[in-house]
């Protein structure tokens, strides 16, 4: 399809509503998505800290090893 000027581009053929809406749907889940995992990750990392000072251990690894 070709579009004579940006306008063209932007109305999508009319169905602009439908495009730009399912486009900005899936942009704001994948961010949320992207939002989860990294809050995930930082409460697994913080469980994995408090579990390791639980069991007796430092960051550096085993003691007396």
């Amino acid at each position: 399809m070709y579009w004579s000027s940006l306008g063209d581009f932007l109305a999508m053929g009319g169905h602009a509503a439908f495009v730009w809406l399912s486009f900005a749907v899936a942009v704001a889940l994948l961010l949320g998505l992207a939002l989860q995992s990294r809050l995930g990750m930082k409460a697994a990392e913080r469980e994995h800290a408090e579990a390791r000072q639980e069991a007796g251990r430092d960051n550096e690894g085993r003691r007396g090893a």
